[in-house]
């Protein structure tokens, strides 16, 4: 009797301890087949696919063999990564162009000792899981320097350092057609700095000095196998005191954020330029300081000259590069000031000037060009892929003025320009002022396309203002009217004769002053009028388990 009495204790254990972990370990194989079936669902949407996403889920079952088989059965559907909607409210049923597959699969498991307790020999196990087709790009927005050449790119990255910089022309110039992937840089950045079992998206939130995030660069390149990590590692001596700041400013790598590492095979590659990422990395932790540079002997027909650079910050801290699936997500670059004070040998007017120099005062400024994604392509033949992408070139002002560069710095007032004085001697007095707007005080979107061997190569394309050709020195120059005063008058020092020498001598500066805005135009990664975009990656074919 004691026997019967302890049998149904012990049967009711046995059912506890091997039925329950018995369908425990069950339950976990049936997800893990239910999360393959989902992921090889979704590649089944692609219009050159042969299966419905039906027969895939069916068909990965059967390639995991169950006692008693497997029933799937499959929803297509939309699914939204919104972070602001509940997880169970994001996908929704759907045949018109779905991006996702839910997979719902059934299977019995056996009881053993539960048999005789409840009277059935299995019980039916229901497991589901959502996979969503993960089309990713990756743009960016103008930043660096292509090329650095003589003396006028290492003094503004100097300024930008608040170092020396002297890279020789070999070693800038192979560092502005290197490449680097970001997927490898970010982990040489956690070891550079020291940062343990932290996400990709908690390395970028994390302050790390730029003489830090440098040589990371140059560790990157040296593992890659690409002769430029010595003048990373220059620029990164060079950095060393300027303060620590979050990566997260420049980049936004999206669904790779929350990964810590990448595998070989996994496809995954997100390529920027090497000095593109050096510019944007001193521009970030420069802030919006104001930036003065003697670049006296440096600029072709100038004698003197004298450089003001104030970059803002971007606005709403947008990034510069970002992954993304949708166009919510804008880049914009930042905003820029620029003032040139340029000392002009007189020439023919030395004897009026009685040896003076020509002053020639020009203003630039330039406003946030920005960029979104507008459509990605992702047909079979993976040489016809692509993307679009919308950019809105930035508005800006050339201006032949005086103005306090002391004022250069604050974004949010407008900087006064005056009519400069070009020359004060004793014999002449000349005055100027020319101011040049471009965009029309207002620009549209315009659409600019990558093919898939646009994206290979790193093209950049742009973006223009319907009113580019006027944004240039020489276009400003051109048109300009000298206004000069000769209190002691001369039949040789009229005015009628030297207004024309004065501008002649202008437009011959012109050239040379054009070439150095567009370096630092480069620099600060804006240019007046115009948006310069890259396409650094496109992923047309992954798929990522979302529920």
């Amino acid at each position: 009797m004691l026997t019967a009495l302890c049998m149904l204790a012990l049967i009711g254990s046995a059912a506890v301890g091997v039925d329950l972990g018995n369908i425990y370990m069950k339950t976990r194989q049936l997800q893990g087949v239910a999360d393959l079936a989902a992921m090889a669902s979704v590649q089944s949407l692609d219009p050159a696919s042969t299966q419905s996403p039906a027969a895939t889920a069916q068909a990965t079952a059967a390639l995991n063999p169950w006692p008693g088989g497997v029933t799937a059965q499959t929803v297509t559907g939309l699914y939204a990564a919104d972070a602001s909607v509940p997880a169970a409210q994001r996908f929704t049923a759907s045949t018109s162009s779905p991006n996702a597959v839910q997979v719902t699969l059934q299977a019995p498991v056996p009881l053993y000792f539960a048999a005789l307790l409840i009277g059935r020999p299995s019980l039916t196990l229901t497991r589901t899981a959502i996979a969503a087709r993960a089309r990713f790009a990756a743009f960016s927005i103008g930043s660096g320097l292509t090329s650095l050449n003589g003396g006028v790119a290492n003094a503004l990255l100097s300024a930008l350092t608040g170092s020396q910089v002297q890279l020789s022309v070999m070693n800038s110039q192979a560092l502005g057609s290197a490449n680097v992937d970001l997927l490898r840089y970010l982990p040489a950045l956690q070891a550079r700095a020291g940062l343990q079992a932290l996400s990709f998206s908690q390395v970028l939130t994390t302050a790390i000095a730029p003489s830090v995030a440098l040589a990371a660069l140059a560790d990157t390149l040296t593992a890659s196998g690409q002769p430029t990590a010595a003048a990373a590692q220059a620029l990164a001596i060079a950095s060393a005191a300027l303060p620590p700041t979050p990566l997260s400013t420049i980049l936004d790598l999206g669904p790779y954020g929350s990964q810590d590492q990448t595998t070989d095979g996994s496809g995954a590659s997100l390529t920027v330029g090497a000095m593109n990422l050096s510019t944007a990395l001193l521009t970030a932790a420069s802030g919006s300081r104001e930036l003065s540079v003697s670049l006296n002997g440096l600029v072709p027909g100038v004698a003197q000259l004298t450089l003001w650079l104030a970059i803002g910050q971007r606005p709403s801290q947008s990034p510069w590069l970002t992954v993304t699936d949708a166009g919510k997500i804008v880049v914009r670059t930042s905003q820029m000031r620029l003032y040139i004070q340029a000392s002009l040998a007189p020439g023919l007017l030395s004897t009026a000037s009685g040896g003076a120099l020509v002053t020639l005062p020009i203003y630039v400024e330039a406003a946030s060009a920005q960029a979104k994604l507008q459509a990605m392509q992702c047909p079979a033949s993976a040489a016809d892929q692509g993307l679009d992408l919308s950019a809105s070139p930035s508005l800006g002002t050339f201006a032949l003025a005086q103005i306090d560069p002391s004022t250069l710095r604050n974004f949010t007032t407008p900087v006064a320009l005056q009519t400069a004085t070009l020359l004060n001697a004793v014999l002449v007095r000349a005055t100027a002022y020319s101011r040049v707007d471009i965009g029309g005080g207002q620009t549209s979107w315009q659409t600019v396309h990558f093919s898939q061997a646009d994206i290979a190569a790193d093209t950049m394309k742009s973006a223009f203002t319907n009113d580019i050709a006027q944004a240039s020195v020489a276009s400003l120059l051109g048109g300009v009217s000298v206004q000069v005063q000769t209190p002691v008058l001369s039949p040789g020092l009229t005015p009628a004769i030297l207004s024309p020498e004065l501008q002649a001598l202008l437009v011959q500066a012109a050239p040379s002053l054009d070439a150095l805005v567009g370096q630092v135009e480069a620099l600060s990664g804006v240019r007046v009028g115009e948006a310069d975009v890259w396409a650094d990656g496109l992923r047309c074919r992954g798929s990522a388990l979302v529920s």
